[in-house]
């Protein structure tokens, strides 16, 4: 991880999806498993903003591609940066909640459904995705309900971005506005369901 971070500090700080575009295979099935490789370096790196991948989804394939595409990157960058803290799980822990003190609102929210709360806490995204992941690898979240969580609250924002780069040569047109509106609505009302929760929490 700390490779990868080295790495991206170096050469990916000022990365734009047309540089992607630019390094991309012309062969389609190549451009897939490209991209979907740039998803696993993003996933130990912390620093690699998700956005930048949905975007270049969105312009390198056909809408229903990028999503098929954008939705297995995620799939593998979510998983990653989990095994990482569930294999170190102690060590990792201890060294999570030193540097990222939010962590112990995620710690509030946990409850016996896994699958919501990896949910919200993707939606809301307060802290680095991979920070997020390697906890729920470190806690030992159950894999499945945590992939499936993570991808459910990831999803809307990949759907929207995906959308927004398919139609990123006209920004004024109606499915980029819907989608970049889709996209602000999304994370107004993960904010809310998370700040909800936490007063109900602290209540009881």
């Amino acid at each position: 991880m700390a490779g990868c971070a080295a790495a991206f500090l170096l050469l990916g700080r000022d990365m734009q999806p047309a540089d992607i575009l630019h390094w991309s295979p012309a062969n389609p099935a190549l451009a897939a498993l490209f991209l979907i490789a740039l998803y696993a370096f993003k996933s130990m790196s912390v620093f690699f903003p998700l956005v930048v991948l949905y975007l270049a989804g969105g312009l390198l394939f056909p809408l229903p591609a990028a999503l098929g595409v954008n939705l297995a990157g995620l799939a593998v960058c979510e998983a990653l940066p989990y095994w990482a803290g569930r294999l170190s799980a102690a060590d990792t822990l201890a060294r999570l909640e030193r540097k990222y003190p939010r962590l112990e609102q995620l710690e509030k929210l946990r409850q016996k459904n896994s699958f919501l709360f990896a949910a919200l806490a993707r939606a809301v995204g307060v802290l680095p995705g991979d920070v997020v992941s390697l906890y729920f690898g470190a806690v030992r979240l159950p894999f499945a309900p945590y992939l499936a969580g993570s991808l459910l609250g990831l999803c809307p924002t990949m759907l929207a971005v995906s959308i927004m780069g398919a139609s990123a040569s006209d920004p004024l047109s109606p499915a980029f506005l819907l989608a970049a509106g889709a996209d602000a609505l999304i994370a107004a009302f993960s904010l809310l369901a998370c700040r909800r929760m936490l007063k109900k929490k602290r209540q009881s």
